[in-house]
């Protein structure tokens, strides 16, 4: 008998077009990670708590980097997946949806593809631009958690559609 990864039992960790969590969040800072677990299980396990514990989690993530912890960039192939399931959700607009592509926005701008990894340290004003991308990012976190805190009262309205809905899976 073959035994079932208990994490995929349920189906609240399905893949999205071919694409599933852990190709994503297994790389990823344990806090960040975990924000893109709840938002792709929400409509499937927990509904709004999720969303909230989600966006728990972002704060603890930009507390963690406004404190100094040090962070692992994520590796391409988490980049990648990242790229392409947020370009195939672009053009949905449901709760769930936009959850999910808001976390991946949050992977995407501390990947090595974003412009805070092309300033050089030597370039003149390049703390002051460091800082200031920082910050930026800290915000983001943060304005990420209150939109996940205001979609948590929506994700269970019946005009809702889960992503697998939208795309036709199961």
């Amino acid at each position: 008998m073959k035994l079932q990864n208990p994490q995929l039992k349920g189906g609240h960790y399905a893949p999205i077009h071919g694409i599933s969590p852990d190709m994503i969040v297994t790389p990823l800072p344990f806090w960040l990670g975990s924000a893109l677990k709840y938002v792709w299980r929400a409509p499937r396990k927990n509904g709004g708590e999720d969303f909230l514990k989600a966006a728990d989690c972002l704060r603890r993530y930009a507390n963690q980097l406004v404190n100094g912890a040090p962070q692992e960039l994520p590796y391409w192939g988490a980049v990648s997946k990242s790229e392409t399931l947020q370009e195939k959700l672009s053009n949905h607009s449901s709760v769930h949806a936009l959850a999910v592509n808001s976390v991946l926005s949050i992977v995407l701008w501390g990947s090595s593809k974003s412009f805070i990894h092309e300033l050089h340290e030597k370039e003149e004003g390049s703390k002051e631009k460091a800082f200031i991308a920082g910050a930026s990012y800290v915000l983001r976190l943060h304005s990420r958690a209150e939109m996940l805190e205001c979609w948590a009262q929506k994700i269970g309205d019946e005009d809702q559609k889960t992503i697998w809905e939208l795309v036709n899976q199961k």
